[in-house]
């Protein structure tokens, strides 16, 4: 059973993990108060082999700009749901599970709020290991079944099929920047069975992110982080350190486009790209690119705790520890390469992807 303190380790680890992306801080700790004190209430955490293979799951997302979180989103969450069990499954046939599309302080727990409300558990997976910008960079994006449902929370809920993601993506995107919607809905989508879990899934991600978030509680060395993620499977170093000193910000079109500048000790410079989630990451006067997505890049303000890119413009003058994490391979195949090349490409980056 979950404890109150690991869906607070959930969280702390998602934000690090998350690339900067997946949703912020206060919005994690909102969807906690959500779910409130009572332990026994909490869904439970299961993996693909806990249920039988035929069983029927659901991806749960908020979706918009990093900053933006509705006081309505967990209800939104939960009427984009039944929208979508009753459109896909019908009045004979229920979802018997819920999971992440992705990893981030938000959007990792969002599906908690659905599964205490729907009294199904969460599954111990998510699709990306990290937050990605765009719908069509997850490898379920290649999955079966397109349907998905959208709501804000206060009455409006729409369904939408449509054949691919890189259309969802395309149609979905434009809404979240409507008074409506104010930059950000909720999705339940892409209808999957458990049997395809193996292929599309990162298993035991959220497990992971426990015992990550654990660690970071204890502001632990940068060698027991990075050991620490070995240990759970993920390879990650250390990139660069220094101060932060300014952060470009802009919302446009449902999403956050950011520059965060640091400053290290040695006065060497970095200089990291966002599109809602880092994509780039860059040094030195020259402009070298020393990890791209779909490679993650986490941010660590020394001495507090990771930080995403809704909370870097109030550290500025801080210190940060910035370590870049290898990606799944689910991420490396060619048919999701091309989106994250294509998100590079606006950044203007058009060089190898590099960890």
């Amino acid at each position: 059973m979950l404890s109150k303190s690991n869906l607070q380790d959930l969280v702390r680890g998602a934000a690090f993990l998350g690339s900067g992306g997946g949703g912020n801080l206060a919005a994690g700790a909102s969807l906690l108060a959500t779910l409130g004190d009572d332990a026994s209430a909490y869904p439970g955490l299961v993996s693909s082999s806990d249920l039988a293979p035929d069983s029927w799951g659901c991806l749960i997302a908020d979706m918009g700009t990093v900053g933006a979180f509705s006081k309505h989103q967990a209800q939104a969450a939960c009427d984009a749901f039944v929208r979508l069990q009753r459109d896909f499954l019908g009045p004979q046939r229920k979802f018997s599970v819920v999971a992440p599309i992705e990893i981030g302080s938000e959007n990792t727990l969002i599906p908690f709020a659905v599964a205490q409300q729907f009294r199904i558990p969460v599954l111990d997976s998510d699709t990306c290991g990290r937050a990605i910008p765009e719908l069509n960079m997850s490898p379920l994006a290649s999955g079966n079944h397109p349907e998905s449902a959208l709501s804000n929370g206060d009455g409006v809920t729409m369904s939408c099929s449509v054949p691919d993601a890189a259309t969802l993506e395309r149609v979905l995107r434009p809404l979240m920047s409507l008074s409506t919607f104010g930059n950000s809905a909720s999705l339940a989508f892409w209808p999957f069975q458990l049997s395809q879990v193996p292929n599309f899934f990162v298993e035991g991600s959220l497990g992971t992110l426990i015992r990550i978030g654990q660690l970071l509680g204890s502001l632990p060395s940068s060698k027991s982080i990075v050991d620490t993620l070995a240990s759970c499977g993920l390879k990650a170093r250390l990139g660069f350190s220094g101060q932060l000193v300014d952060v470009l910000f802009a919302s446009r079109r449902g999403f956050d486009r950011a520059t965060a500048s640091f400053l290290a000790k040695t006065g060497e410079s970095g200089t990291a790209y966002f599109q809602n989630e880092a994509l780039l990451f860059e040094t030195g006067d020259d402009h070298l690119a020393v990890c791209t997505a779909p490679h993650s890049i986490c941010f660590l303000e020394q001495g507090k705790g990771p930080r995403t890119l809704a909370e870097l413009p109030d550290c500025k003058g801080s210190h940060f520890l910035i370590y870049f994490v290898q990606a799944h391979p689910h991420l490396l195949v060619q048919q999701l390469v091309q989106p994250f090349r294509k998100a590079l490409d606006r950044l203007k980056y058009r060089g190898p992807f590099r960890y």
